[in-house]
Formats: C-alpha cells, sequence, structure tokens
C-alpha cells in the first residue's frame, strides 16, 4: 500500500453511492479495476485511516482464500481517501432474493457463517455482559416518553430481559458492526465481505442478530421465533456453535435490531412485515 500525494495512475469511471458523509466510486488503479471511498466532514481522514486500518488487520488474519476483504490498493487519510481492488461476484442478498431452495439457502447462511469467523479470528470470550448500554445507546436522542407504540413495549421488552442476561459471558471479537447480505460477494464457495468500514470489539451474537433481523425483514418466513425465521436461526447458529447457552443474549440483540429498526422508520407507520416480527418478538418477551 502506498499514501501520499494523489498517484497518476488512479482513474475515475463513475459515481456509486453517496450518503452518510462518504461517496463510492468506480474506477482503475494502474489499470486495474478499484473501487475508491471517498470520506467527508470532520471526521473524513479518521474515517480513512481507521478503513484501511481495517482492510489491512483483516487481510492479515483472514488466511483462507475462500474468505475474504478487498485488497488495500492505496490511502491518503490527508486527502479523505481509500482505494480498494474491486471485487467481483452476487450480493448474498440477491442469492437470498431469489428464493432459494432450503438446500441452498442453508449452504449461503453456512458460508456468511464461516466468513464471520474467520473475520473475527482471534475472538475471545468476554465474562459478564452488560445489557443496559446496549439498550441506552437503541434509544438515544429519542424521548422516551413520546417513542412509538411498538418501539415502547419493544424497549420494555429489552428492560425485562436484562436480570436474564446480565453477567452472561460471550464471545467478542473485531467486527464491523454491518453484517448483512448485502454486504457478502459470493462466487461458489467463496465470500468476500465488502463495507468494513472500521472495527470494533462487539459481541459475535450482536452480529448473528443483525443478520437475522435483516434476512427476515426482506425475505419473509412464515415460521418465526423471537421475531426471526426459525430455521435461519437455527442453521446459522448451528454453523457457529452457538449453542442453547447463546440464545438468551441472541434474542436481547434481536430485540435491539428490531427496536432501532422501529425507531428508523420514525413517526410513520410500521412497515407490515416489521411489524409481524415484532409482534411475534412480543409475544415471546411479553412484559406485565
Amino acid at each position: 500500500m502506498a499514501s501520499g500525494a494523489l498517484p497518476g495512475g488512479l482513474v475515475l469511471e463513475r459515481g456509486l453511492t453517496a450518503r452518510r458523509g462518504q461517496s463510492v466510486f468506480a474506477a482503475r488503479f494502474d489499470g486495474a479495476a478499484a473501487i475508491i471511498k471517498s470520506y467527508a466532514g470532520e471526521s473524513a481522514s479518521t474515517r480513512a485511516a481507521n478503513a484501511a486500518k481495517a482492510l489491512s488487520a483483516a487481510a492479515e488474519r483472514m488466511t483462507n482464500p475462500a474468505f475474504s476483504v478487498p485488497s488495500l490498493l492505496w490511502a491518503a487519510p490527508e486527502h479523505g481517501l481509500v482505494v480498494m481492488a474491486r471485487q467481483s461476484g452476487t450480493p448474498m442478498s440477491a442469492l437470498f432474493a431469489a428464493e432459494p431452495a432450503l438446500s441452498e439457502r442453508n449452504r449461503l447462511l453456512g458460508l456468511a457463517a464461516e466468513w464471520l469467523l474467520a473475520f473475527c479470528e482471534g475472538q475471545d470470550t468476554a465474562p459478564h455482559f452488560y445489557p443496559m448500554g446496549w439498550i441506552d445507546r437503541a434509544v438515544k436522542g429519542h424521548d422516551l416518553a413520546a417513542l412509538p407504540a411498538e418501539a415502547a413495549r419493544l424497549h420494555g421488552a429489552l428492560r425485562a430481559q436484562m436480570a436474564h442476561v446480565r453477567g452472561l459471558a460471550f464471545q467478542r471479537g473485531g467486527l464491523h458492526g454491518d453484517f448483512v447480505p448485502d454486504n457478502l460477494l459470493v462466487q461458489g464457495e467463496t465470500v468476500c465481505g465488502i463495507d468494513i468500514q472500521g472495527s470494533f470489539t462487539l459481541p459475535l451474537l450482536r452480529e448473528v442478530a443483525t443478520f437475522l433481523v435483516w434476512l427476515t425483514f426482506k425475505t419473509p418466513q412464515g415460521a418465526l421465533v423471537c421475531g426471526i425465521g426459525q430455521q435461519d436461526e437455527a442453521t446459522l447458529c448451528a454453523a457457529l456453535d452457538a449453542g442453547p447457552e447463546a440464545r438468551p443474549i441472541l434474542h436481547f440483540f434481536i430485540g435491539e435490531q428490531l427496536l432501532r429498526r422501529r425507531l428508523d422508520v420514525g413517526a410513520s407507520p410500521c412497515p407490515t412485515v416489521l411489524a409481524i416480527m415484532i409482534d411475534n418478538y412480543l409475544a415471546a418477551f411479553a412484559t406485565p
């Protein structure tokens, strides 16, 4: 990786996305297909440096070529720029959207689990789980007295679970907080994770909950348990070797993710699929 002045071999092709102080472009770098991430705002240099650091660190620990992240080609944090190799493959989200047979769906879930384990290689066990901080962060900036009805009930259900999950041991690792099928490119039996941003020390089960809530919301299923697809939960947890002892924290984080999704809707009516997921979750964790 080189850094410093803008290289002459970097050629912009077209814009791809622009959101939240970040623009993404297709480009060529020394003739090879590349992606440019351009960060804006006061934190641009820090975000670019963190993204470059996360890519380099992940590439070092992900030794199985079947599970990877894009190669870092060049970075200039002073310009808010990161350039990485452009990856080929089909987004896992598109493969799920095609309504695959159960065997193929389970294969994709297994690949997602293997990529996640490779990405957080070196995970360890934390001795005590503290749920209150996660609840507080989920509702930060919101008036608790004015929460939409579904959000208020979820908030109450999460608080009711605190006594059951507080102090439990849990697996944690260097994770990116956005483990969803949109960010996994699949080619046969290989998976490349994109848009990993920075890396944080997070509970592994929160990434699992994020994935399952996303998948149930985007590809609705008939048999739900605790708000998400029952078969998907069983398959993904088996692939991650997450046994029954992991379920209390996993189900807590499913509620946290549902709460965040409901708050993202704001004052608008709750989408039907999300309302069904929330009702199913609350049926399992009803509060007096």
